[in-house]
């Protein structure tokens, strides 16, 4: 795809983005597997001649949208800045990054980039943990880097094989994976102790993805009492009404943590 073809794929698949060059027979490639659960999470692999991203203020002013995203660098070199910090970028490198603040992100030179972004209450971490973390280098040879880096290389080759059940769940099981290697990266253990609501929330959001389709969803038996589904049971008339229902009960959970 050229410069224009490339600027509108990277809208749809992330939030809006500006993007320029200084090629002027700019080419890019990308393929994406888009998880099919209401989360948006999305693993994005981008090959691309050298250019500039920028989130700017206006653009998160005009799509306040709230993702974390985690680039793997494949090949080439890149560049990150976001909230003072500044890194740089070699093959099987790591980085994460908000996009609900303002970021730019440079390639001096012909590269392949693997993508994953994750709305924020996706994560089990508390978003203002991952946050303290933005613009920091996770290498390769550093830790579980070792481990997760050419965990994602394999994935980022075979893209295809997340289609499908047992894609699915090799998904989600990266998704757990890339939990660990924020985790270990924090250090959350022993810097925080997360609220216990926490894993509640996570495994209500699990509970509506695995069970969705079915016509007498309701609230699941284990939901402890303190968390109030404003009194209404789930219709089985229509997945809308029931997703929105839950989606409330996810709210009251929300504000239970927040008090």
């Amino acid at each position: 795809m050229d410069l224009s073809e490339f600027r509108i794929a990277i809208n749809e698949s992330f939030v809006p983005l500006d993007v320029t060059t200084d090629v002027s027979d700019f080419h890019a490639e990308m393929r994406e597997h888009r998880m099919i659960d209401q989360h948006a999470t999305a693993f994005v692999s981008i090959r691309a001649d050298r250019h500039v991203v920028r989130r700017t203020e206006q653009l998160i002013e005009d799509s306040p949208r709230s993702f974390f995203k985690i680039s793997l660098q494949l090949e080439g070199h890149s560049f990150m800045e976001q909230e003072g910090s500044e890194v740089y970028l070699t093959p099987g490198d790591l980085v994460i990054y908000d996009t609900s603040k303002p970021y730019v992100l440079s390639f001096d030179s012909p590269f392949v980039l693997m993508v994953i972004q994750i709305p924020h209450d996706r994560l089990r971490i508390p978003t203002e943990l991952v946050a303290s973390a933005v613009a920091t280098r996770i290498g390769a040879d550093d830790g579980l880097g070792r481990v997760v880096s050419p965990f994602f290389m394999s994935i980022a080759t075979n893209m295809e094989h997340l289609k499908g059940p047992a894609g699915a769940m090799l998904a989600k099981n990266a998704l757990e994976l890339l939990e660990s290697l924020i985790s270990n990266q924090l250090d959350v253990v022993k810097t925080a102790q997360a609220p216990p609501h926490w894993d509640l929330l996570r495994k209500i959001q699990d509970y509506v993805d695995d069970n969705l389709a079915d016509p007498e969803l309701g609230p699941p038996l284990w939901l402890p009492p303190f968390i109030s589904l404003h009194g209404t049971c789930i219709p089985c008339s229509h997945d809308r009404a029931r997703l929105s229902l839950l989606t409330s009960g996810l709210g009251a959970l929300r504000s239970a943590i927040s008090t």
